[in-house]
C-alpha cells in the first residue's frame, strides 16, 4: 500500500465537504468554504479548479448527488442556490430559485424517476431538484423551525426515501410517486 499527495495545493480550513463521481470517473468536489469546485482526475493523476467562483461565504454545500444524465447537483446549506456541475462541459452554474438560511440541507437521495430529494436539516421543507426541467422547488409539508432535523437518508426498494431523525421526533418519508412527504409516528 502506498499513499501520496498530488502536487497541487488547496490550503485552508474545511474547504470541501462533499463529492461525487462523474460518469467519466473524475471526482467533483463541491465547495464548502472554498469558492471553486475542485476536480480530481484519477486517470491523469491531477487535480484542478473549475473557473466559476462562488464567493467566500462559509458552509455553502454539504450534500451532492449525481443525476441520471451525469450532472452533479449540490443542495444549498448556506449558499442561496442549488449548484449544478456539468462534467461533460467541465463547467458549473447555479439554478435560479433562491433559498435563504443557514445550514438548510445536509442529505439528498436520487429517486427512481431521477429527481433529487433533499431532506430538511434546518429548513422546514423538503427540497426537490428536477434535473430534467433544470429547476428546484419545495414540497408543501412544513416540518418546523427545529434545528438539525435530519442528517441521513436512503432510497428504499419501493422508491420511497427515508430519513432517520437527528433531532426530529419522527422518521421522515418522502414518496416521489405522489410528490409528498410525511412523518412516521
Amino acid at each position: 500500500n502506498v499513499s501520496y499527495q498530488l502536487s497541487e495545493s488547496y490550503s485552508g480550513f474545511s474547504n470541501y465537504w462533499t463529492s461525487a463521481v462523474a460518469p467519466d470517473g473524475r471526482i467533483f468536489v463541491v465547495p464548502h468554504m472554498n469558492p471553486k469546485v475542485l476536480v480530481i482526475d484519477p486517470l491523469r493523476n491531477v487535480s484542478y479548479l473549475l473557473s466559476e467562483d462562488y464567493g467566500s461565504a462559509t458552509f455553502k454545500y454539504y450534500t451532492s448527488a449525481v443525476a441520471p444524465d451525469g450532472r452533479i447537483f449540490a443542495a444549498p446549506a448556506s449558499a442561496p442556490y442549488v449548484l449544478v456541475i456539468d462534467p461533460s462541459r467541465n463547467v458549473s452554474y447555479q439554478l435560479s430559485e433562491s433559498y435563504s438560511g443557514f445550514s438548510n440541507y445536509w442529505t439528498s437521495a436520487v429517486a427512481p424517476d431521477g429527481r433529487i430529494f433533499v431532506v430538511p436539516h434546518m429548513n422546514p421543507k423538503v427540497l426537490v431538484i428536477d434535473p430534467l426541467r433544470n429547476v428546484s422547488y419545495l414540497l408543501s409539508e412544513d416540518y418546523g423551525s427545529a434545528t438539525f432535523k435530519y442528517y441521513t437518508s436512503a432510497v428504499a426498494p419501493d422508491g420511497r426515501i427515508f430519513a432517520a431523525p437527528a433531532s426530529a421526533p419522527y422518521v421522515l418519508v418522502i414518496d416521489p410517486s405522489r410528490n409528498v412527504s410525511y412523518q412516521l409516528s
